[in-house]
């Protein structure tokens, strides 16, 4: 059998037809294709085969390796798709990438799976290939995990992030459709500012220098790729696909006023007209970096604003205020600009009086959250670990396989109560969570019928603290 690998991209909520282009993946596989390997791109999350053409296609890429990557939502899928490798490709490699692998020894548990991938893969990928063609030990593989000769799962140091982003290059875009992405982006997820757009998402940084509680995002380690490299790859986009907006979709492009001001500069000046959007903080929110944004083309910012309890974004360790949530809703209406949120029910710690300050806060700034969820717990992450050593989590492939089945088949802000780490009951914080929901949306029902000043004037009365 040759050493073919083949890149398995597996399905993620499939409520929606597949409109995020596979940023992560497509720089793993422009790795692999520089290296002179044989490489073939199932599509899963875009095809959306049945198991049958599924099991079709891998018999008929005949490869040595397949990797599968995906986020820990995508549990379910990855454990079928590397048992369905297992039983069609007799002497096949199993390889697993991505988020899903934060936490190893759960991905390794599984007997299909013979190698796990952990941070960044591009290096780690081609090193790895390299060692099992020639059966050498993989010992001398940093980042990864996999069984020795005993079958005892062995997870070797972690390779160092790489620094320089800009020597990753632009990834291969023409090993993929691009032009069936562009047609889904147009017509899904308002909150990428990309609706009835030649729309592709791309990144600018890796890590966050943040630590949220709930976020597994790698820590401590924020790498920028550099202004100029982020221009050439829009324009060879635009030339290439003629997109007219740009979704940057990593989890913080506006992290620093000063790169967002020279970002605008440098769009500015190129002259390629795009519009775009991108995910931020309400800490660095200012009039004037609005302004500045929405010149260049701004046409959307993304926030996770969480809560509108100040005791709950502490313990969510998110380090922002609600008072910088409420201005941020301010200053963005005085200029007109689109914004988007998520907001988070059932964090540690939360009860009647927490819920009850994000219920008057929604109340007051009357907007419409991307998604209002109850918390849901991803591997790895402190509210991972917390939930398995309170006994909230005792069974983890059964959790994670709930996870996955919730997450993929439902709507952003229907999700159901799995983990609760609250001080409520499941029952009174699911509950809590259906009367802020639909308390919500009465309210914003009735501003759009104008009652919207006299509901806001109710809201400050019945908040004002009582004098002695």
């Amino acid at each position: 059998m040759e050493t073919k690998i083949t890149l398995i991209n597996t399905p993620v909520r499939l409520a929606w037809d597949a409109s995020f282009f596979p940023i992560g993946l497509a720089y793993i596989a422009t790795f692999i294709e520089r290296s002179g390997r044989e490489i073939e791109i199932l599509d899963f999350n875009l095809t959306r085969p049945t198991d049958g053409e599924a099991e079709e296609m891998l018999i008929k890429s005949k490869p040595r390796y397949v990797g599968i990557t995906g986020m820990a939502i995508q549990y379910g899928l990855i454990r079928k798709y590397a048992h369905m490798a297992k039983q069609r490709l007799p002497g096949v490699t199993v390889i697993v990438g991505g988020r899903v692998t934060a936490v190893p020894e759960l991905i390794m548990n599984n007997p299909d799976i013979d190698v796990a991938v952990m941070g960044d893969g591009e290096d780690t990928i081609n090193e790895l290939l390299t060692c099992l063609d020639k059966g050498d030990d993989l010992k001398k593989v940093r980042g990864i995990a996999y069984r020795d000769e005993k079958g005892e799962i062995v997870q070797n140091p972690l390779r160092s992030f790489e620094a320089n982003l800009d020597r990753l290059g632009v990834p291969n875009y023409e090993l993929f459709n691009v032009d069936q992405y562009i047609e889904n982006q147009k017509k899904t997820h308002s909150h990428r500012g990309g609706v009835g757009k030649r729309s592709l998402n791309m990144i600018s940084t890796r890590g966050c220098p943040f630590h949220c509680s709930f976020c597994g995002e790698d820590r401590d380690n924020l790498r920028r790729r550099s202004i100029s490299g982020i221009i050439r790859e829009i324009g060879w986009l635009k030339d290439r696909y003629n997109i007219n907006h740009v979704h940057f979709s990593d989890g913080l492009f506006f992290n620093s006023r000063k790169r967002v001001h020279e970002f605008c500069d440098a769009l500015d000046a190129s002259g390629l007209g795009i519009t775009w959007s991108g995910n931020g903080r309400v800490d660095i929110v200012t009039p004037e970096l609005i302004d500045r944004v929405m010149k260049s083309g701004c046409n959307l910012i993304a926030y996770g604003f969480e809560s509108g309890s100040p005791e709950m974004l502490k313990a969510m360790n998110k380090t922002t205020t609600v008072e910088q949530n409420m201005r941020t809703v301010q200053i963005h209406r005085e200029r007109n600009l689109p914004f988007a949120t998520s907001m988070i029910l059932g964090a540690r710690g939360e009860n009647y009086k927490t819920l009850y300050q994000t219920w008057i806060f929604l109340m007051k700034t009357c907007f419409t959250p991307s998604s209002i969820n109850y918390m849901m717990i991803y591997p790895g992450t402190p509210d991972w670990y917390y939930a398995l050593s309170n006994g909230r989590i005792t069974n983890l492939t059964k959790y994670m396989d709930r996870m996955a089945a919730e997450v993929s088949s439902a709507r952003y802000s229907d999700k159901k109560l799995l983990v609760n780490i609250s001080n409520l009951s499941d029952r009174q914080l699911y509950w809590a969570g259906v009367f802020v929901k639909y308390t919500l949306r009465l309210r914003l029902k009735l501003a759009d019928y104008g009652i919207g000043s006299a509901l806001r004037r109710f809201a400050r009365v019945f908040t004002r603290k009582k004098t002695p």
